[in-house]
């Protein structure tokens, strides 16, 4: 295949992509979350509800807190809901920021939790491979559960 039918090929694939993807029922349905946007640390974080128990949800890559969007909202009825954007995405950005490892990802939610004064709480994690990595550092003692990204 040469490279311009290669080109127009992946060219006609991605506009198919965005089509079906723009007609998704999922897509179509999905709605912003609701709570106060704030900074705590490094991480804008997306905040509502109230309680000892603090649900974090942790996007995969790439994405941003933005993929809980409004069906996660009813978590916020009886916990804590903490939704940040990670390092490097949505409104977390920072064009002077060059470390992007791991260990600042961690650093990080770390912050995080200091700054909404969440350290002593009871957390429940969720979302996608950050919250098995969180919880597998031993930084805290949390019940994680991950989901496919």
């Amino acid at each position: 295949m040469t490279p311009r039918a290669f080109g127009g090929l992946a060219a006609v694939s991605g506009a198919a992509w965005a089509v079906r993807h723009a007609t998704a029922r999922a897509v179509r349905r999905w709605r912003a979350g609701t709570g106060e946007y704030r900074r705590a640390g490094p991480l804008t974080v997306r905040t509502a509800g109230s309680g000892r128990t603090v649900v974090v949800l942790l996007h995969g890559l790439p994405a941003s807190g933005d993929t809980f969007g409004a069906a996660y909202d009813r978590l916020a009825t009886s916990a804590q809901l903490v939704v940040p954007d990670l390092l490097g995405f949505a409104r977390s950005q920072n064009p002077s920021r060059t470390d992007f490892s791991l260990q600042a990802h961690l650093d990080a939610l770390d912050a995080m939790l200091a700054d909404l004064g969440l350290e002593d709480c009871r957390l429940v994690v969720g979302g996608t491979r950050w919250a098995v990595c969180w919880r597998c550092t031993g930084r805290l003692g949390v019940q994680g559960r991950s989901t496919p990204s």
